[in-house]
């Protein structure tokens, strides 16, 4: 999609009721998911910083996991392609890691093979200098569930995570769109919960199938 044309965030959807047992920090606008989804109690956070802090990464960018520090950093890569004219823009997506700590922002496998041909080298296969776009994916709440996941010990209470996702141009950190993602009440398999030993609860999941909805009118 041509990315002037690319219909604002705040429009895709109407804001969400509140929920007096969920926490929120902020929302743009929410995107219910059909799937499951994972993430872990974050002890770092997206910096969303003041314009007179951002400035130019200090390294070189060589790899996609390097755009990992404009989620954790006021950075951007002024050598990266400028977002604009028609699609597709290349895409990065990071998301906090369960349980905050050193993990920091690893980045999110897409698999698009569904995708219409055309689009698909928005997602994958381009290497981390011809990426426009990056999107970083901090967990800004959580409501709390009254279901037990049977598949961690004598059973773990569910909650629901609330994703907030800032999509920003890499060369410039200009804030391109923001959504905020929630899954359905769904138990994590053991693989995508990677439990500490001394967890209170576990997270639904988020698949990588709900960034490529949110972020496709402006990457395809």
């Amino acid at each position: 999609m041509n990315a002037e044309g690319a219909q604002p965030a705040d429009q895709l959807r109407p804001e969400g009721p509140q929920n007096p047992e969920g926490t929120r920090r902020r929302r743009r606008h929410w995107l219910r998911l059909a799937w499951p989804l994972l993430v872990l109690p974050a002890a770092g956070g997206f910096v969303a910083a003041d314009t007179w802090l951002v400035r130019p990464s200090d390294e070189v960018l060589a790899a996609e996991t390097d755009m990992s520090s404009m989620c954790e950093r006021p950075f951007y890569f002024p050598e990266a392609p400028a977002y604009g004219g028609e699609g597709p823009h290349p895409v990065r997506v990071f998301a906090e890691a369960p349980g905050g700590g050193d993990d920091g922002f690893p980045v999110v496998p897409l698999h698009v093979n569904d995708r219409p041909e055309a689009a698909q080298p928005g997602w994958a296969g381009q290497d981390a200098t011809a990426v426009q776009l990056v999107a970083c994916a901090e967990l800004t709440g959580e409501t709390k569930t009254p279901r037990l996941c049977a598949e961690f010990g004598a059973g773990l209470p569910l909650a629901v995570p609330e994703y907030t996702v800032t999509l920003m141009e890499a060369s410039t950190r200009a804030e391109v769109a923001t959504v905020v993602l929630e899954p359905e009440a769904v138990c994590p398999t053991e693989a995508e919960a990677d439990v500490a030993l001394e967890a209170e609860q576990v997270y639904a999941p988020v698949p990588a199938a709900a960034y490529v909805e949110a972020l496709a009118p402006y990457v395809e």
